[in-house]
Parts: C-alpha cells; sequence; structure tokens
C-alpha cells in the first residue's frame, strides 16, 4: 500500500532535485534520473518482466503505482529487434503508434521488418535470425500532477445560446477546463 509519505517523497525528490548550470541551459539530474526510472518500469510493464525490476515484481507495482499517483506524462513506444549478422549483431528500433501496436510486435503478430543493408554495411549479410522484440517506453512531458477542483456554474442564458456556445466561450477564456456535465432545463421567464 502506498503512503502518503512515500508519494511525497517522490514530489520532495522532484521539487527539491538541484539545478545544475551547463552550457546550453539548466538541467534538473535528479528528475532525469526519476524520469529514466518511470520509462524502465514502464518497459518492464509493457514486456511482462516486472520481476527484473531490483528482482522484486511487488516492489515494482508499488513504485509505479506511485509515479501513476503523483505524475503526468505522456508515452511513446517504439520496439527494438536484433538482427544476426554473419559478422555481428544491428540492432534496429521501429517506432509504434501506441502500446497495443508495440504488445502487438512483441506477441508475434506484428513482424519486425528486416533493416537494409546498406544502412548497416554492404558486406554483412544475415543469417536470417531476429530476436523476440523488446519493448521501449520513452517519456515525455513527465511532471508533478496539478491540483484540479471542481466548480459548480449555473448560467442563465437567452434562449438563442446553445450549451455548445457556452462550453466553448468557457474553454476560450480556460482552455484546460473539462466540461463534466451540462444539464439544459427549459424556458425560465423573468
Amino acid at each position: 500500500m502506498i503512503t502518503e509519505q512515500q508519494t511525497q517523497s517522490l514530489i520532495e525528490k522532484y521539487k527539491n532535485a538541484p539545478a545544475k548550470e551547463m552550457p546550453y541551459g539548466v538541467i534538473y539530474p535528479e528528475r532525469q534520473e526519476l524520469q529514466r526510472e518511470l520509462q524502465k518500469l514502464l518497459s518492464y510493464e509493457a514486456n511482462k518482466t516486472l520481476h527484473w525490476y531490483k528482482g522484486d515484481e511487488e516492489k515494482a507495482l508499488e513504485v509505479l503505482a506511485e509515479y501513476r499517483s503523483t505524475f503526468d506524462w505522456k508515452e511513446s513506444y517504439t520496439v527494438e529487434a536484433d538482427w544476426e549478422l554473419e559478422i555481428e549483431r544491428h540492432t534496429a528500433e521501429y517506432d509504434c503508434k501506441s502500446k497495443e501496436e508495440a504488445l502487438a510486435y512483441k506477441s508475434g503478430d506484428l513482424e519486425c521488418e528486416q533493416p537494409e543493408l546498406c544502412d548497416i554495411s554492404p558486406e554483412y549479410d544475415y543469417t536470417g535470425y531476429c530476436s523476440t522484440p523488446e519493448i521501449k517506453v520513452y517519456v515525455n512531458d513527465f511532471a508533478p500532477k496539478k491540483a484540479r477542483q471542481l466548480i459548480t456554474l449555473t448560467v442563465l442564458v437567452d434562449n438563442e445560446i446553445s450549451i455548445e456556445e457556452v462550453e466553448n466561450s468557457i474553454k476560450f477564456i480556460y482552455p484546460n477546463t473539462v466540461i463534466v456535465s451540462t444539464i439544459q432545463e427549459g424556458e425560465t421567464s423573468n
């Protein structure tokens, strides 16, 4: 079970991460480490190998739940497959549109296309072996969850105005607003 103290520790690690000046700008190595750990956990989850996380699948599930309750992020997927060559191995990555597509490669429902030899070296030839594809998850826009609140709003408008127009006006002023529900009642007179 995740305690508030455990969740706070992730938030505190993120918020208290020291900045490091670099010639190209400021970086936060400890935040990057949190993001790398999350990518690793998500990759383990997609590959059904959570037991690889410190040898403890239960701990991996707990830490992953902690990340999900504390942070927001966007995911992208690739599939990595090793091809045996007569002389050496070549690793190719295949971009995926979704987790489902990555899982289809992993299960064998989709096959990895053999890379062009000219992309590697013209003197190599394939032995025909392709390893089981490995799903890699990349995390972008990694940040703590934002606090949200529910506001109930009653609006009295002229009959010519539709609910959609009111919703669009609210979203124009507050673009990140989510309209949870709307109710349109009958005519009201003064």
